[in-house]
């Protein structure tokens, strides 16, 4: 199912590189923002993450994805708290 109009909380904004910002929005995933230096080809539809929504085109300025680090934050999250108990 798509929430198109979701409202979610922006936090733990990272300006990782020059092209690239690191953030967490919706449901704590972390999702990286990445400029390109070019117009590159996209498939509209297809070649953005579940969720994100832009006007159908067939190029792209950026590219947004959902990061792995999502998962191994909670589990870093969860091992720490056994380890300090």
């Amino acid at each position: 199912m798509y929430f198109i109009y979701a409202t979610g909380i922006f936090s733990d904004l990272d300006l990782t590189h020059d092209d690239t910002v690191r953030f967490r929005f919706f449901a704590g995933m972390v999702w990286t923002l990445k400029l390109l230096p070019k117009k590159a080809f996209a498939l509209p539809i297809i070649s953005d993450p579940r969720g994100v929504s832009r006007p159908f085109a067939f190029s792209r300025m950026f590219q947004i994805y959902r990061d792995n680090l999502s998962e191994t934050l909670s589990a870093e999250n969860v091992d720490a708290g056994r380890r300090s108990h």
